[in-house]
């Protein structure tokens, strides 16, 4: 995220970079932050719908699969390893409102 950059245009330019997916209307979820390499790092948190393909920038994604929120838990408790750091921060902060 550049300097002058917004959250909401870094989620539209880095969805696009690393999905091949235009966002036309994100929608502010929440904000939160955590411990990052001795600093915190802030994360806003957006939700979109789109119908289009995914073409997945494998530089910084190795992998996208469709789970519903309950094999995202099931995950989450079997298999944690498999998760990022800020995924799980995530979930545990917003999950409970969805």
């Amino acid at each position: 995220m550049g300097s002058t950059e917004t959250y909401r245009g870094a989620i539209v330019r880095r969805t696009y970079e690393e999905l091949g997916v235009r966002l036309q209307d994100p929608k502010f979820v929440g904000k939160t932050g955590m411990a990052d390499e001795g600093s915190t790092k802030f994360i806003c948190l957006y939700s979109a719908i789109w119908n289009a393909q995914i073409t997945v920038d494998t530089d910084h994604i190795s992998q996208v699969k469709s789970l519903s929120m309950d094999e995202v838990n099931q995950l989450k408790r079997d298999q944690a390893w498999m998760l990022t750091p800020t995924f799980l921060h995530l979930w545990d902060a917003f999950h409970a409102q969805a």
